[in-house]
């Protein structure tokens, strides 16, 4: 059996993927059909999870199927000199065991024997609100780096956005209209807001009613006769030649 993926696709995904030995079926990435079509690859290590849909995926899966790949991310998603990764694909040959990337290198692979966890219940389903946080939220910094990581290779670096639902749900990292991360809030009694030492800046005085009233004396003395600035007789002009000379340096 076999199944052809994108290359940096299924690097991205592997990102999330557990290192603990307790859960077993966590230390793979899942694999399974898409009714919509093409081929899903799902990882998690219970803090983070990336999924990815590749619409292009050739394999023979009927159901899903966890497969532990002997590879790091970072060995599944290295660049091939003058070749674009985007477009390759890595072949994951489970009769063989074996899992080979564009490179040419081929390292180990192999079925686990598990149950996935229902990733779909931990999807914040809703109306989700993007570049909009909810309060404060606590996200584990290696978390935020590892979707970092994903989105700059499922991307090219385009900007990031954080989607949440509400305060103390899943904080959803959409990468494409196939590819997602999803991080689970800690829960951190430390809060801060703004640092206390950061001056507010001071409002902008009104002085649309000062204004108002200058030009009102203004006009009075310019109907009376005076200066318009200090109130002596002018002459009949604005100014008195003192003020006007003044003005005019």
């Amino acid at each position: 059996m076999q199944i052809t993926v994108n290359a940096l696709t299924l690097a991205a995904v592997s990102l999330a993927r557990s290192v603990e030995e307790v859960r077993s079926y966590l230390q793979g990435v899942q694999f399974h059909p898409v009714k919509t079509g093409g081929l899903a690859l799902v990882a998690t290590d219970g803090h983070i999870l990336i999924c990815a849909r590749d619409p292009q995926a050739e394999h023979e899966l009927d159901e899903g199927v966890i497969v532990r790949l002997n590879a790091t991310a970072k060995q599944l998603g290295q660049k091939c000199a003058g070749r674009d990764i985007r477009q390759m694909t890595t072949l994951i040959d489970l009769d063989a065991g074996t899992v080979t990337i564009p490179k040419g290198a081929s390292f180990p692979a192999s079925i686990i024997d598990g149950t996935f966890p229902d990733y779909g219940r931990v999807m914040p389903w809703g109306r989700l609100k993007p570049a909009v946080i909810a309060n404060a939220v606590a996200l584990n910094h290696e978390h935020l780096a590892t979707a970092g990581q994903a989105h700059d290779w499922l991307t090219g670096g385009k900007a990031i956005q954080l989607w949440q639902a509400r305060t103390g749900h899943p904080v959803l990292v959409p990468h494409t209209a196939d590819a997602c991360t999803v991080i689970m809030p800690m829960r951190d009694g430390s809060s801060f807001g703004m640092p206390e030492w950061i001056e507010r800046p001071r409002k902008a005085r009104d002085t649309s009613a000062q204004v108002a009233a200058l030009k009102a004396r203004r006009q009075k003395r310019r109907d009376a006769g005076q200066c318009i600035d200090c109130g002596k007789p002018s002459g009949g002009k604005a100014r008195c030649p003192a003020c006007a000379d003044r003005n005019r340096r």
